[in-house]
């Protein structure tokens, strides 16, 4: 436990596995969980994230469907939307979470760090 509680986690990608590990994370109670999915929600993400509702379609990006939920869960873990401009923003996460596609080279970079 006392791993948990001083741990600092990155997620990046919020469809359905997304949010479920976000979630899952959030409830063990870490010291910080940060999110990062700056897709806008299309209709397809509401069978999988059980977190968006019809009124974000469209309009919100899937972070900002969830950080008011996410936080909901757990008043003890500092939940927020990351806000890093470069992967060496990253480097204060003890883990990170990657749930979406993305280029060779940046899980290399990432990888690296």
């Amino acid at each position: 436990m006392n791993k948990i509680v001083n741990l600092r986690v990155l997620i990046i990608g919020l469809r359905g596995l997304g949010g479920e590990t976000a979630k899952n994370i959030i409830l063990a109670g870490p010291k910080e969980v940060s999110i990062s999915d700056k897709n806008i929600c299309n209709i397809n993400d509401l069978g999988a994230n059980f977190y968006l509702n019809d009124n974000d379609i469209n309009k919100k990006t899937r972070e900002d469907s969830c950080i008011d939920k996410l936080k909901e869960l757990n008043p003890y873990v500092n939940v927020n939307i990351y806000n890093g401009s470069s992967n060496k923003d990253m480097i204060k996460y003890n883990v990170i979470i990657i749930t979406e596609i993305m280029k060779l080279d940046e899980l290399y970079n990432i990888d690296k760090l």
